[in-house]
């Protein structure tokens, strides 16, 4: 059995906002992660080099919206 370990891209994103229930500051943090492969395509159908798959990461971190409403609020 073969096991295949893919180059992985990661960026980590910290945000923080007020809960808009009570006016508490918040911060939330999230980790994107995505993996250079050959299943990975753009949309010619072509394998995404690392630079455009750091770039589709990023994108992703900087277009995040957290829900910044407290657990006290939530719950």
């Amino acid at each position: 059995m073969t096991h295949i370990v893919f180059r992985q891209i990661k960026m980590f994103s910290k945000k923080s906002g007020k809960c808009p229930g009570c006016g508490k500051r918040v911060s939330k943090q999230q980790t994107f992660c995505h993996t250079v492969n050959p299943f990975n395509k753009d949309e010619h159908g072509n394998v995404k080099s690392p630079d455009h798959v750091y770039q589709d990461v990023k994108k992703e971190a900087a277009d995040w919206k957290p829900d910044f409403t407290c657990s006290t609020c939530k719950g």
